[in-house]
């Protein structure tokens, strides 16, 4: 089978970082993609195995520059859509640009990568990372769980259409991890976000995990998992 290479989107800081050196130390080719160019370099400088795109995926143009780049590497690929927003407000603060750059991100995004990879995929892998805020709703989270259930369900429809053996889609739950998006939660107010004192409490009471095990989670799925396993369920890190 030719070698793929494995796209990470969101791979500047976070989950994204750590997977992306993970599966270069594991011997993988990695697409890391993100939109800040200068970390994306940092990132790229550990290991040979990383190729930097800075690109926003929420833009056509961004995805045009990385469809540009796995043309010109030619060969097929697996995704992991990691970048996302979580926007906490309430939906009564809510602009229209906030709701619109929260669809762009974490649903318009994935699927249209999904559209535009279609050439480059054989025997190929989507993993979605999902949460379980696309299940339930906490208070100020209410865009993030509408974007993160529209993306569990484009993890079941690409199983339900597509040939299995060009392309099959997994789900993951990572848990709570102490990430940039979680320091943003803790900064908001409660009059803005009123669920930031549950926020504050994770982090207090040492309920974060730390990226680099998430990762390693993530990874394994994604690697070695047969193909039933991998999309049969959406998996869970804290099952």
């Amino acid at each position: 089978m030719q070698e793929k290479i494995i796209m990470v989107t969101g791979a500047s800081s976070g989950i994204g970082y750590a997977l992306a050196k993970d599966l270069a130390s594991a011997g993988h080719q990695v697409l890391a993609v993100a939109r800040r160019e200068a970390r994306l370099h940092t990132l790229a400088s550990e290991h040979e195995n990383i190729t930097p795109v800075t690109a926003d995926i929420s833009l056509a143009s961004g995805r045009k520059n990385i469809i540009e780049k796995i043309s010109e590497l030619n060969k097929p690929i697996d995704i992991v859509n990691n970048a996302g927003i979580a926007m906490p407000k309430s939906l009564e603060l809510l602009t229209e640009a906030e709701w619109q750059q929260a669809f762009k991100t974490n649903i318009d995004a994935p699927y249209w990568l999904f559209r535009d990879c279609l050439p480059y995929f054989s025997s190929s892998r989507i993993l979605n990372v999902s949460t379980g805020l696309a299940h339930s709703v906490m208070p100020g989270v209410g865009v993030y769980s509408m974007t993160k259930a529209a993306l569990y369900m484009l993890y079941l429809s690409i199983n339900a259409d597509m040939d299995p053996g060009k392309v099959i889609a997994g789900s993951i739950r990572p848990g709570i991890i102490d990430t940039e998006m979680q320091q943003v939660l803790r900064s908001k107010e409660a009059a803005e976000f009123p669920s930031v004192a549950r926020f504050k409490e994770f982090h207090q009471q040492n309920q974060l995990r730390s990226a680099e095990e998430v990762a390693a989670y993530i990874a394994n799925i994604l690697c070695n998992t047969s193909d039933e396993e991998f999309k049969a369920k959406e998996w869970n890190i804290d099952a």
